[in-house]
This record gives C-alpha cells, sequence and structure tokens, in this order.
C-alpha cells in the first residue's frame, strides 16, 4: 500500500510540475525592479493561435516588453502584444514550442533593423506564491557563420539584463 501511495504522489507531483509550465500558466503582466540601477522591465504575454502552412492550426506564447533605466524609457514595445501580426516570430517576445525563447533587442543591427536575441535563451517557471518567472538571456554567436555582407551581421553583445527575475502584477 506505501508503494502505491509513493507512485501516487510522484505522479501528482510531476503533473502539477507539467502544469505550471503550460504556456496558460505564463500568460499576464510581469515585471522587474532594480532599485541600485533604478531600472524597469514589464513583460506582457498572450497566447497566439496561427496556421500551419500545411493546414490546422498551432498555440504559442507572443509578447512585448519596455524597458526603462533612471526613469527614462529606453525600450516600449508593448503596444505590439495585442497587435495581429499573423506569425509568431514578428513579435518582440515569441517562442517555438516553449523550447526557443527569441527577444527582439531593443538595439538596431548595424542600422538595418532589430536584433534577435536566440537559441538557448529561457523564461521559466521558479515561484508560485507570489507568481515568478526568471528569463535567461544567451547571445548565441554563431562563430563558425560565413559572413557574406558585414553590415548585417548581428553584433555580439546584449543590450537587455541578461538573468532576471520577474513578478506577476496583473
Amino acid at each position: 500500500m506505501k508503494i502505491i501511495g509513493f507512485i501516487l504522489l510522484i505522479l501528482l507531483t510531476n503533473t502539477c510540475l507539467y502544469a505550471q509550465d503550460s504556456q496558460e500558466y505564463y500568460v499576464g503582466t510581469w515585471r522587474w525592479v532594480d532599485n541600485n540601477t533604478n531600472s524597469e522591465i514589464v513583460v506582457k504575454l498572450r497566447l497566439f493561435t496561427g496556421n500551419w502552412k500545411t493546414g490546422g492550426t498551432y498555440t504559442t506564447l507572443v509578447g512585448a516588453y519596455s524597458y526603462k533605466i533612471n526613469g527614462e524609457i529606453i525600450a516600449d514595445f508593448l503596444n505590439e502584444v495585442n497587435t495581429d501580426y499573423g506569425s509568431w516570430v514578428k513579435y518582440p517576445i515569441s517562442f517555438k514550442y516553449m523550447r526557443e525563447l527569441r527577444i527582439r533587442d531593443y538595439a538596431l543591427c548595424n542600422g538595418y533593423g532589430p536584433k534577435y536575441i536566440k537559441g538557448s535563451s529561457t523564461i521559466k517557471h521558479i515561484s508560485s506564491n507570489p507568481d515568478k518567472i526568471k528569463w535567461i538571456l544567451v547571445d548565441d554567436a554563431r562563430a563558425g557563420d560565413i559572413i557574406v555582407d558585414p553590415k548585417l551581421v548581428e553584433p555580439a553583445g546584449i543590450s537587455l539584463p541578461v538573468e532576471i527575475i520577474l513578478t506577476r502584477v496583473e
């Protein structure tokens, strides 16, 4: 009987962990504040349903953010969160199957448009009371790539804080 109880406990624990990592958990408004640098990031995430080219639909998270330092707005993409771009990749924050996180860096790519931080960057659930998530941004520089036009190469580095904990505000 103890073994059955132990197995049930493991199954319930795994189910609860999975539920916290479902896309619905992340929907809402999240905020990070650093009082030392007087910085603030607000992130809004929502579900997006798109159409596969081969038919059918998919649902993933998309979102946007604002970034302030000393009260000065450095970047503000929040008005894009409810825009219907028709594709997940056009949003300032987007996920591909909850594994590939893409965030639009506010720094321009050599004046040719936005740089996207993508690849091994993540946003993960870390706490439920209060709700908290952690983003870790990784600059996956492609050192082995062949450079055809140096003006189009994304500059190294990330302009946003690379590891922060955000608390749900809505």
